[in-house]
């Protein structure tokens, strides 16, 4: 089944990138002139696309297999987290403003915003809101393995609660796009489809290669069906519902 299967998509391949076929005296396939050019053209840019894309990708690669071995062994490392609070020095005139609003409520949130960002480099609120029962206006700011909440009082008195994850925390919310900001999620979709398009320029070498073809389409229906069957047999699932 797996030659059938190997067998059918080299031909298929050959027949999109090419489109003229005759047979030979063996049985094969041999392509007429202005298909070979076409072909070797289309072959010479894949493998440029191949090449060059892979030295892109050859970092962040890394980084997603490393973080995808840390996320799947949490045990093998200390998530430490660091829980700290400061005080924020509120300035005199954002201090003044605070203190003569009638209520929380009209206190000047974009100049809280802005002392925040220049300070703390808190830039991407997540949400803002005002605790009625302790009079506090709350500025919450999600992080990768963390967060930041900022309290400011009528009387102008204003903290900053944190929490930090380690390194290995950061980097395991990074692979997840967890709170990582729209920049970061850009990046890891823009990636994902890189390696498809440096997946699919290394089957077009492959099938070109006669020598290694074969073996190399056997691989690839192999490397398809060996998640599918750990999936079915393995990993559990509901049924009958």
């Amino acid at each position: 089944m797996i030659y059938c299967y190997s067998s059918a998509v080299k031909k298929a391949l050959l027949g999109y990138l090419s489109g003229n076929f005759a047979d030979n005296n063996q049985g094969g396939l041999t392509l007429n002139k202005k298909s070979t050019r076409r072909y070797k053209a289309f072959y010479k840019v894949s493998r440029v696309v191949h090449i060059y894309i892979s030295m892109v990708l050859l970092t962040l690669l890394a980084f997603f297999c490393l973080t995808g071995i840390f996320l799947n062994h949490n045990e093998w490392f200390t998530n430490n987290y660091t829980e700290q609070s400061v005080l924020i020095d509120v300035n005199g005139p954002l201090h003044a403003a605070i203190a003569e609003t009638l209520s929380l409520a009209d206190a000047p949130t974009q100049e809280i915003q802005t002392l925040l960002a220049k300070r703390y480099n808190l830039s991407t609120l997540n949400q803002m809101n005002f605790d009625s029962e302790s009079g506090e206006l709350v500025f919450d700011y999600q992080l990768p393995a963390g967060y930041a909440t900022a309290y400011f009082s009528r009387e102008g008195d204003a903290t900053l609660e944190y929490r930090k994850g380690s390194i290995i925390t950061i980097l395991n919310d990074l692979h997840k796009g967890r709170h990582s900001g729209p920049v970061w999620s850009w990046l890891i979709d823009i990636s994902a489809v890189f390696m498809l398009v440096f997946s699919v320029a290394g089957l077009v070498i492959l099938i070109q290669n006669k020598k290694y073809r074969k073996a190399g389409l056997v691989l690839g229906a192999f490397g398809f069906a060996l998640p599918l069957v750990i999936y079915f047999l393995w990993v559990p699932f509901i049924a009958g519902v």
